[in-house]
């Protein structure tokens, strides 16, 4: 797995794991490891390395810092692609304060920008990667089922953007990961997006759909401490 920054000495393990993507039940050659380490004082650390080198080229190396309440205050994400000349690699930068979120992003070629983005109250943070949606799927539920989530840009293409999502509880199912059995609870968050999550809101299944095509999403190698 690669990292923007290293795991550190004072680090604690929480859990760590790989998504495999199946596209109409086959196997993509895109993979998604990521890791949760707790910091002195309660903080949590995520890292995540989607790596598609070997499928369309695309990496995207992040990492996201969660306070003692479970908030997002950092998260920083590179994205390069060797395989299409055309998109740029991108870096970004966020710090989330209660209102707003600071912004310091750069393209490849252009100079560092930076900018502030206003949040609505009661708005949660949704990064387009899975683990990371456990987290607002949470976030949305502690706030009665529907939120304001801010999305950070994580290509050169596009932009941040802040959107509402309703999360909706569709049931308790049981899913065989290897020789495990791990109970979940099975969410919807539009017509045909799909998350199922266990009790520590850790994505194990996700499924949706894309051209036309179905996608599914399944965690391997999970360990939780």
């Amino acid at each position: 797995m690669r990292y923007l920054h290293n795991i550190a000495a004072h680090e604690t393990f929480v859990a760590s794991g790989t998504y495999r993507y199946f596209c109409d039940d086959e196997l993509l050659d895109v993979n998604e490891a990521w890791t949760l380490h707790e910091l002195q004082g309660g903080a949590t650390f995520i890292r995540v390395d989607e790596d598609g080198r070997d499928e369309d080229g695309l990496t995207i190396l992040s990492e996201a810092l969660l306070n003692p309440d479970n908030k997002v205050e950092r998260f920083n994400v590179q994205s390069f692609n060797a395989k299409d000349v055309e998109l740029p690699d991108f870096k970004a930068d966020y710090v989330f304060a209660d209102s707003y979120v600071q912004i310091g992003r750069k393209v490849q070629g252009q100079e560092r920008e930076y900018s502030e983005f206003d949040l609505m109250e009661g708005a949660q943070v949704y990064i387009k990667q899975t683990v990371y949606m456990g987290y607002t799927i949470r976030d949305v539920l502690n706030n009665g089922g529907t939120a304001n989530v801010f999305s950070p840009q994580l290509l050169a293409i596009g932009g941040s953007q802040l959107q509402k999502i309703i999360v909706d509880t569709v049931g308790d199912e049981t899913l065989q990961v290897g020789r495990k059995s791990i109970e979940t609870t099975k969410y919807q968050i539009a017509d045909d997006v799909f998350y199922w999550v266990d009790e520590h809101f850790i994505p194990i299944q996700r499924q949706y759909m894309h051209d036309g095509k179905q996608y599914r999403v399944t965690i391997s190698n999970y360990a939780h401490r």
